[in-house]
């Protein structure tokens, strides 16, 4: 459980060696899916790695996803307690043909705090367009299965 007041607008796939992310994305009064590999399951600090979806082949229009391993087995301090988590973040580029400029727009920044368990302890992000905005939720309860 997340200490937020918005609806979950993301969700993960826990595939064979990798959590794949989806988040969806309005243009132009169409909902696109961008979809990006989130984290493996054997990472080292500094690895990285991009995806991208198209939403338009012509003119080409498409998202690209950097991630980035900024740390691993650190402790992130939550409601819900303490956790040895892997930092992940993640740069949503914009990229319009001929339109923007060679490296894209960032329109949206993701810090992930992941647990072993597949845990999402902290999600910290922040959009820049259209409307710049802040979002720091963390996981405020926590139970085990037994």
């Amino acid at each position: 459980m997340l200490d937020t007041t918005q609806n979950s607008n993301f969700f993960y796939i826990n595939a064979s060696d990798s959590i794949i992310i989806s988040i969806p994305y309005s243009f132009q009064n169409q909902v696109y899916y961008i979809i990006s590999r989130l984290i493996r399951a054997n990472v080292n600090v500094g690895d990285s790695w991009s995806d991208s979806t198209i939403i338009s082949p012509n003119p080409q229009i498409k998202i690209i996803v950097k991630t980035k391993v900024d740390s691993v087995n650190v402790q992130e301090n939550v409601p819900a307690g303490t956790f040895v988590v892997t930092k992940v973040k993640q740069d949503y580029i914009y990229f319009h043909q001929g339109v923007t400029p060679p490296d894209g727009i960032p329109f949206m920044s993701i810090v992930w705090s992941i647990n072993r368990d597949v845990i999402f302890v902290r999600v910290k992000g922040s959009s820049y367009y259209p409307n710049p905005s802040s979002e720091d939720d963390k996981l405020i309860k926590y139970i085990k299965a037994q």
